[in-house]
């Protein structure tokens, strides 16, 4: 087993706020600029704040105890914090059958509630928390990522960004042998060069024949930028912003990274590091994920709770 705590920093991740695992950028001799692994970004997190139930819970009868739910500490029994997305999971779950008297789980054994929320499968209840994250990665890894239809992506246009920000991903198994590197690194080398002739060559059919033109400068742009992007090629980088809950980012961590199963090894790479800042943040809702090591050095996850 691969600590998640050593991966993380060897895989260059940070945590002085929320937690990042960074890529370094490349060039070829001729200056274009690449990417040997996605960058993954904790941006987002859901907020949970009870106190506005305090009034409701004052309306039933006093021997039931529930006005004093809301003063448990935020902490388990060894002082650690429980955050608000795991608070608010136990939160939703505890509602569901009125459970908030003196008989009632607190919160210092909030481990022990989620994980027999995990044993029973009641993954429902982890839709109350959120998470958002920026990622940048392949256009081959983005499309695969956008089928599971529960994350919410707000993804970067082609048609609307320019030749300067055009950057690649080079798959892991180019990095490989010294032959595929040097021809992805030409073929990429020749794509921009390419890619920047289109371009050319259409503003020159927007002046001298006026077509393509449009009725605004953005538009024009545009319409020079989405006949252009049909030369790019799926390794082109890619970037934005994906949210989910708990329950579908669980889903898709255990579709995309299971050790037993072969997968697509570029977003298996970016789920892996989801995982593992998603485990920095709230390791009550993701530290069940147990990390090894592949065959071929790449990473892989174990877990007794698969299902979401």
């Amino acid at each position: 087993m691969t600590k998640k705590h050593e991966l993380f920093c060897k895989l260059g991740g940070n945590d002085d706020r929320l937690p990042f695992i960074g890529t370094p950028v490349f060039q070829t001799a001729k200056g274009t600029r690449y990417l040997k692994g996605p960058y993954v970004a904790l941006t987002g997190l859901s907020s949970f704040d009870p106190g506005g139930i305090q009034e409701y819970l004052e309306g039933f009868d006093e021997r039931l105890g529930f006005t004093h739910y809301l003063s448990d500490s935020w902490d388990l029994h060894d002082g650690s914090p429980v955050s608000s997305r795991e608070l608010a999971v136990k939160h939703a779950g505890q509602g569901c059958y009125m459970s908030w008297g003196p008989k009632r789980t607190w919160n210092r054994d909030a481990d022990s509630y989620l994980g027999n929320i995990y044993n029973q499968g009641h993954w429902s209840v982890l839709e109350h928390a959120t998470y958002t994250f920026f990622l940048s990665g392949s256009r081959t890894m983005s499309a695969e990522l956008n089928r599971h239809r529960g994350l919410s992506p707000s993804e970067r246009s082609q048609r609307y960004v320019t030749k300067d920000v055009l950057r690649f991903v080079e798959r892991p198994e180019f990095q490989r042998k010294e032959n595929l590197h040097a021809r992805f690194v030409r073929v990429i080398d020749l794509t921009y060069e390419q890619y920047e002739e289109i371009i050319d060559d259409m503003k020159d059919l927007q002046e001298e024949q006026g077509l393509f033109k449009g009725k605004t400068k953005t538009e024009s742009k545009k319409n020079v930028q989405q006949a252009s992007r049909a030369l790019l090629l799926g390794c082109t980088e890619t970037s934005g912003n994906w949210t989910g809950n708990a329950r579908t980012w669980r889903h898709v961590i255990d579709a995309r990274t299971r050790a037993d199963v072969k997968i697509e090894p570029e977003i298996r790479d970016v789920m892996i590091r989801v995982l593992l800042c998603l485990n920095r943040i709230d390791s009550l809702l993701f530290g069940d994920y147990a990390i090894v090591e592949l065959e071929d050095g790449s990473y892989g996850t174990e877990t007794p709770y698969r299902g979401a």
